[in-house]
């Protein structure tokens, strides 16, 4: 007689990057719930989080201002004028005044990294400590 083998069920959809993926979301999901429902009970320090929304918002909007729409808007001309292949070549892309924009983004990049660095420091320091000032008066003992 045959002996029938049971085949392994595998999922139904699964890639490469779908185990490394499971870890962040894990790490980062774990990271939340320990901030938000370990230390819901304490009065945050917020002028590093006031920094750090601060300068990630306008970090961004100097990104858009200063380098991806003046970029857009050129590759758009470029488009309509001679076509999409010349938009899109190195001829174009090359150019000083668009290497000019390319740099001028570097100022939203770095204020926008500074608000990162406070996010995180203020993360480090709910778990340290430091970011916290208290009890809070309306939390439940």
């Amino acid at each position: 007689m045959l002996s029938r083998r049971k085949a392994k069920r595998r999922p139904a959809v699964l890639t490469r990057t779908s185990a490394p993926l499971r870890i962040v979301k894990k790490v980062c999901s774990f990271q939340l719930s320990e901030v938000c429902s370990f230390r819901l009970s304490l009065t945050w320090r917020t002028g590093a989080l006031a920094f750090a929304f601060w300068s990630m918002n306008i970090g961004l909007a100097l990104m858009v201002v200063l380098s991806l729409l003046p970029v857009g808007f050129a590759q758009t001309w470029a488009s309509v004028e001679y076509g999409m292949w010349y938009a899109r070549s190195a001829d174009f892309l090359q150019t000083p005044l668009l290497e000019t924009f390319r740099w001028l983004r570097a100022i939203g990049d770095t204020v926008f990294a500074a608000g990162m660095l406070a996010m995180g420091w203020f993360v480090v320091g709910l778990t340290t400590g430091w970011s916290t000032r208290g009890k809070r008066e309306d939390a439940a003992s």
